[in-house]
């Protein structure tokens, strides 16, 4: 009996330690994660820069124009087969660098123009805003990523303010 008490005493000042060392690096872990930058972590406060607020499509896949504001937060895209709703999702990926390939919805950028168009267009609206904001002074409060396609495989991105300069 004895014998047992004593190896339980030993596992469980083991398992005080091994708790009182996760404790410590969580602990360093958070001073580190506070020094980096004024990144937000507050539940209840809006990021102020990255957020999409805007999605325009010109003749792109399926759709002859479509206007999409986001919100802040989360944003879900519903609607029946057929309607769309991956088009905003591949005009995202390809809008903002993506391979066309990696979409699974096309082999190259061409295959996204409508058909019987011979260009097609993505403005993606990003906010802009706060102390991490990129050449406030040029774009303000919001940078618009501009990528203009031809039916020859060309393309072009243009960045531009929010009020389209």
């Amino acid at each position: 009996m004895v014998r047992r008490k004593s190896e339980n005493a030993g596992t469980s000042s083991s398992k005080k330690r091994r708790i009182e060392q996760d404790a410590e690096e969580e602990e360093m872990e958070s001073e580190d994660e506070g020094t980096e930058s004024n990144v937000n972590t507050s539940p209840n406060k809006e990021a102020e820069v990255g957020i999409v607020e805007r999605v325009i499509l010109k003749n792109f896949m399926c759709h002859g124009r479509l206007d999409i504001k986001m919100g802040p937060n989360i944003n879900f895209i519903i609607g029946r087969n057929g309607s769309g709703k991956s088009a905003v999702v591949t005009a995202l990926v390809v809008g903002l660098g993506g391979k066309a390939s990696v979409t699974n919805r096309g082999s190259t950028i061409k295959s996204f123009i409508k058909s019987g168009k011979q260009t097609a267009e993505v403005e993606i609206q990003i906010r802009n805003r706060g102390t991490d904001a990129f050449k406030p002074s040029l774009y303000g409060d919001s940078i618009i990523v501009q990528r203009k396609f031809t039916a020859d495989g060309g393309s072009r991105y243009v960045l531009k303010s929010h009020d389209g300069k």
